[in-house]
C-alpha cells in the first residue's frame, strides 16, 4: 500500500517539509463530499425556492460548503493543523490527516441530512446537524489520542 505522506528528508522529522500526496482513498472522499454538498445545494434549492427561509439556507449552506473545502484542503498543509499536542512522526502526521478528512465527510453527510430531513427550525435535520456538529470533534478526538498514543510505541 503506498504511503500518502512522503517526506522531504530521510535523515530527520521535519513538519514543514512533510509533503501530502493524493491518493485513492483522498480522492474518494473528495468526491463523496462533492456530491453530498451538490446534493444538498439542489434539495435546498427545490424546498426552499420561493420563500422566506431561501437566503437563510443559502447563507447556512455557503458556510457548511466552505467548511468542508477548509477541512479538505488543510489534509493536505498538516504544518497548519493544530491539535493539543505537536505531530511528531510521519504516522501522526498520517492519521492526522485522514482524520480531518473524515470530518469533512461528517460535515458534507450533516448538511445533506440536514436538507433530507426537513431544515426548518426545529426539525429532525436541524437536531441532526447539532449532533454532528457537537459530536465529530470529540469522537475525533479520542480516535487521534488513542492512534497517537499507538504511534509513539
Amino acid at each position: 500500500m503506498k504511503n500518502d505522506l512522503q517526506p522531504s528528508e530521510q535523515a530527520g522529522f521535519d513538519l514543514k517539509k512533510i509533503k501530502v500526496h493524493h491518493t485513492l482513498e483522498s480522492t474518494l472522499i473528495e468526491v463523496f463530499c462533492t456530491l453530498a454538498l451538490l446534493t444538498a445545494w439542489v434539495l435546498m434549492y427545490r424546498r426552499f425556492q420561493g420563500t422566506e427561509f431561501l437566503v437563510r439556507n443559502i447563507i447556512r449552506t455557503g458556510v457548511l460548503t466552505f467548511a468542508v473545502v477548509l477541512l479538505l484542503v488543510s489534509a493536505y498543509l498538516p504544518r497548519y493543523l493544530n491539535w493539543s499536542f505537536p505531530l511528531v512522526s510521519i504516522g501522526m502526521v498520517r492519521i492526522a490527516c485522514k482524520i480531518v478528512r473524515y470530518m469533512a465527510v461528517a460535515v458534507a453527510l450533516a448538511t445533506l441530512l440536514f436538507f433530507i430531513f426537513g431544515g426548518l427550525k426545529g426539525s429532525v435535520g436541524g437536531y441532526a446537524l447539532l449532533a454532528v456538529i457537537l459530536v465529530v470533534p470529540e469522537i475525533t478526538r479520542q480516535v487521534f489520542t488513542y492512534y497517537s498514543k499507538r504511534q509513539k510505541r
